[in-house]
């Protein structure tokens, strides 16, 4: 499975919106989007470009190509974040990507966790979990490290009763690409 963003494109004088869907091929997002809408739309694969910074120019999707870090370096409010199942050499690896708008555009920033390794992988798996599950649906005290019920599958089952950051704190990494390096959390 895959994820795509589709950008709505409505009349002059309204916001365009963004949304995330998981979906096999582009193909099928354009099969269920024909009959559902016919508000001009843009569709990008964000499992090829998941990090590039786009913006709306004349209802046309334009990515940006120059990014200073300072552009991008900063507080932003999260809009949405999304959660799929990636397979890398073999394992499976859940990816989050956190959704917010820069003056630039929109922007992602994925994080991967392993929820099947061991050691530090695990545990900073296991310590980014405990801090999004909302105390009502489970006891947060009975997730720990060694616990083998706690598995990719699983833990992307619970996704729905995840705690979204409010907003999170950009910097840019050494490739030159957005990284979360912290979550604020509050009201």
């Amino acid at each position: 499975m895959k994820e795509f963003l589709i950008i709505f494109h409505p009349e002059k004088n309204v916001t365009d919106t963004p949304i995330v869907i998981n979906a096999k091929t582009e193909e099928e997002v354009n099969c269920y989007l024909f009959g559902n809408t016919n508000i001009p739309y843009s569709v990008i694969d964000l499992d090829e470009e998941e990090i590039k910074t786009y913006k709306i120019v004349k209802n046309e999707l334009k990515e940006v190509q120059e990014k200073d870090e300072d552009e991008i370096k900063g507080i932003y409010r999260v809009q949405k974040v999304t959660y799929s199942i990636h397979k890398k050499n073999g394992e499976k690896i859940l990816k989050a990507s956190y959704n917010f708008r820069s003056e630039k555009g929109w922007v992602w920033s994925s994080e991967y966790l392993s929820f099947d390794k061991t050691g530090y992988p695990r545990t900073k798996a296991i310590e980014w979990l405990t801090t999004r599950l909302q105390p009502d649906y489970i006891n947060v005290n009975a997730i720990h490290q060694n616990n083998p019920k706690i598995d990719t599958e699983s833990v992307y089952a619970m996704r729905d009763i995840f705690e979204t950051p409010k907003q999170v704190e950009i910097e840019m990494n050494k490739q030159g690409y957005p990284k979360v390096v912290a979550e604020i959390w509050g009201y």
